[in-house]
């Protein structure tokens, strides 16, 4: 499933094991803060590699994503996929963000979203699609709005950010729901 897609301003790059561990292995800091969409931006790279390395075990399982690159100037600018995929379950939860503020509040997410929630419930044949979202993200919750998800609570102390810990609201779109919005 390493399907490549395209919007009117992104292509999308399928995001896999092998590469991410070829650019981990051969590319300078330079050349990998570039591949992520991170220049500049040390700490998040930092991050990046953290989780891509805490995913290994299960990568097959629980990772399906794409890099979201400017057709304009192929730079990299954020990614956006599935993560805690549980296929017996129908199920996975999606995750998404742009890595520079210039990027934000233009579209692009909204962009991206189109496919990649088609994807997950034509491709993956995914009956539903979690988010856990700060109830506080604005952008975010415009998405959940725009996508037909429905907040089903909030969890408590949920993830941690700079040693705070935070709430998430939960959020969930079935497939029938989601497919009658469109």
């Amino acid at each position: 499933m390493s399907e490549q897609l395209e919007t009117e301003r992104l292509m999308m790059r399928f995001r896999s094991e092998s590469e991410v561990k070829k650019v981990l292995q051969d590319y300078t800091i330079e050349d990998q803060l570039s591949y992520f969409g991170y220049e500049g931006r040390p700490e998040l790279l930092k991050q990046e590699i953290e989780r891509i390395e805490n995913g290994y075990d299960n990568w097959k399982i629980t990772f399906h994503g794409w890099d979201l690159i400017l057709k304009s100037n192929k730079r990299v600018i954020g990614s956006c996929g599935f993560h805690s995929w549980y296929k017996p379950h129908l199920r996975a939860e999606i995750g998404y963000g742009l890595s520079h503020e210039q990027f934000k509040n233009k579209g692009y997410m909204t962009e991206a979203m189109d496919k990649i929630m088609d994807h997950g419930f034509k491709v993956m044949e995914l009956n539903r699609i979690e988010a856990f979202v700060s109830p506080d993200n604005v952008p975010s919750l415009k998405l959940m709005k725009r996508y037909g998800f429905v907040k089903e609570g909030v969890l408590r102390e949920h993830y941690q950010v700079a040693g705070k810990l935070m709430d998430s609201a939960a959020y969930a779109v079935l497939k029938v729901d989601y497919l009658k919005l469109r």
